[in-house]
């Protein structure tokens, strides 16, 4: 058993030279949305910025502009700066209402703004006069970049449900990262049916990606491939970055899936579904020479019900999700008869089973303006039976509880709890009888004249029986602050620490292993035993124990905006893992590495993107 090595990670640097205009003629009431490019601002949540003119484009100082969600009725309030500049951050996701108020101006508003997580929304109000006729408006259709710390990022941000209500694509984590660009399916060598098939993110391996549901790390931290899963029609947003992503994510050196699930509002909602897919609507796969794949069987039924609504209005709301499932896989394969004979041997039908149903929910409080508390429950604990009832234990119950505060305007702070758990262990019926291998005669007998070849006649089949489970604990707390020197700056501060523990655990069936041999004509072990005569060789075999590692990892980085035209975003993170064996003493040593985002240009002559 072995966790990640001990690592330091430096990451800085990314320069972004940029100027795009927002061409706005006349002055008349207007609002004016334009869609800005991702910018991560939170692991569930995304933020709202703009800027207050005249209609002779001066910024106007000291307006006030209030944001209203549409679902939850939870509202929060700012000012324009002297540049009239305003920006709400760490917003949830969804719609929202923004409304613009000044003295000796006339009020003006902007509604369905939609919140995505990971971007920066940018709506910019003019404003006329009071009692000032109104002006022709002309409106030019120039997308400004709004300029945030995943400038270099690349990557999609997905709407789960219109994605799936417009593209043909499979409903599964692994078909949304696909539309990423940069996203190319993985081996089928890597992953099992806990994750389903695996995705290289930006050319890296499927092994180095890092995974998020709601703020918290699902990992599988043991061999990195996956990590926790839920039902697809449970996830609101995916947002899959592919490279030169920002500093505050980390451990991880391919790409970020951070995954959010959906929230409850001031309606009451529900709904079910029913999704089947019959094997007779399958292809099949043409036969090799020892898999017969004409012959395998897939069978997948699944059933949702959900239901959401307020617990209290404008203040608590609940979002409970529940899917019954029947999975079952069914392969066949034929035996090598021997090396040198092209002829198949006995056929082996292997099965896989699974009906555990999944089940989550997630409870979201407004406690004051500004002030935000986040539950989220999943249980996606899971058992696999075989054809010989051997079951394997996949899955576990993933908690998290999050604190999002608006400080001031200048300054507000996150953290965010939670803990996860993962099943690994294989049991079977036999596991208490003792492992035997030996060749037989027709009559079930030890073979007293071949034991070449020998197969296990008792105990588990698999010879081991494995025990282990998974666990992680994670904190972390990031701060945002707003500020002009030189320039205006947005820099954000984080620091999170995470507890594993990986119990693996391996020992014979039963606890010992009884291995048939038979002698040569000479004898066998130096003569101890006589020339052909059968002998057993007895092992026993415990190997494991409880493993822990202790991450830690702390990162700023600043959006520094210096004019119209230039911006620098910069970013340093230093990471710490470690690795304990299973008696407790440290088997790494620190390794340093450093990460340079992309510089990007664009001048004014540039097309807008």
């Amino acid at each position: 058993m072995r966790l990640k090595s001990h690592k330091k990670t430096v990451a800085l640097l990314s320069t972004f030279l940029s100027s795009a205009s927002l061409l706005v003629g006349g002055a008349a009431v207007l609002a004016v949305f334009v869609s800005a490019p991702v910018a991560a601002q939170d692991l569930t949540t995304g933020s709202i910025l703009g800027r207050v003119t005249d209609g002779a484009g001066r910024p106007i100082k000291g307006a006030t502009i209030e944001l209203t969600s549409t679902s939850r009725g939870a509202s929060d309030t700012t000012t324009t700066d002297a540049e009239g500049n305003y920006r709400f951050g760490s917003k949830p996701l969804g719609s929202y209402k923004i409304r613009a108020v000044k003295q000796d101006f006339d009020e003006v508003s902007a509604s369905e703004v939609i919140v995505s997580v990971g971007r920066s929304e940018a709506v910019d109000f003019v404003m006329k006069a009071t009692g000032k006729a109104a002006e022709t408006v002309v409106v030019y259709g120039v997308r400004r970049r709004s300029l945030d710390f995943s400038a270099t990022t690349t990557g999609i941000n997905i709407n789960v449900k219109d994605s799936f209500d417009k593209l043909p694509i499979g409903r599964n984590i692994a078909a949304l990262q696909l539309l990423a660009p940069g996203a190319v399916p993985g081996d089928t060598a890597f992953g099992d049916s806990a994750f389903s098939s695996l995705i290289s993110l930006g050319g890296a391996s499927v092994a180095e990606n890092v995974y998020y549901i709601n703020g918290m790390n699902v990992t599988n931290f043991r061999t990195f491939e996956g990590g926790s899963t839920i039902p697809f029609e449970f996830y609101d947003q995916v947002y899959v970055k592919t490279g030169s992503y920002q500093a505050e994510f980390g451990r991880a050196t391919g790409g970020a899936v951070v995954a959010v699930t959906k929230s409850g509002g001031n309606q009451f909602l529900g709904g079910l579904n029913y999704y089947v897919e019959p094997q007779n609507l399958r292809s099949k796969a043409k036969n090799t020479y020892t898999q017969l794949n004409q012959k395998d069987k897939r069978v997948r039924e699944e059933g949702n019900v959900w239901l959401s609504g307020p617990i209290w209005k404008d203040h608590a709301f609940f979002y409970g999700f529940y899917n019954a499932r029947n999975l079952k896989n069914t392969d066949t394969s034929a035996a090598l008869s021997s090396p040198t004979d092209p002829t198949r041997g006995a056929e082996k039908v292997s099965q896989a089973v699974s009906d555990d149903p999944f089940y989550g929910a997630k409870i979201d409080i407004n406690l004051i303006e500004g002030h935000r508390l986040e539950f989220t429950y999943i249980n996606d604990s899971s058992v696999e039976t075989d054809e010989t009832n051997t079951v394997r234990e996949l899955g576990g119950v993933t908690r998290v509880a999050k604190y999002n505060g608006k400080i001031n305007d200048w300054f507000s702070v996150s953290m965010l709890w939670g803990d996860n758990k993962f099943a690994r262990s294989t049991a079977g019926p036999l596991d208490k009888e003792a492992a035997v291998l030996a060749r037989l005669t027709a009559d079930g007998k030890v073979d007293p004249t071949n034991q070449t070849g020998g197969v296990i006649q008792r105990g588990n089949p698999n010879l081991t029986v494995e025990k282990g489970d998974d666990s992680r604990e994670l904190f972390r707390v990031d701060a945002d602050f707003l500020f002009d020197f030189a320039g205006s700056h947005h820099v954000r501060v984080g620091y999170d620490e995470e507890s594993l523990e990986a119990i693996a655990k391996t020992n014979y069936s039963g606890g010992v292993y009884y291995r048939y041999y038979r002698s040569g004509k000479t004898g066998s072990l130096s003569g101890k035993v006589p020339p052909d005569t059968n002998f057993v060789r007895v092992r026993k075999f415990d190997s494991g124990g409880t493993f822990t590692s202790a991450n830690k990892a702390v990162y700023i980085q600043d959006e520094w905006k210096i004019d119209d035209k230039l911006t620098l975003n910069l970013g340093l993170r230093s990471e710490d893992f470690v690795n304990n064996n299973a008696e407790g003493f440290s088997f790494t040593k620190p390794e340093t590495s450093s990460r340079c985002a992309n510089t990007r240009l664009t001048t004014p002559f540039s097309k807008a993107s």
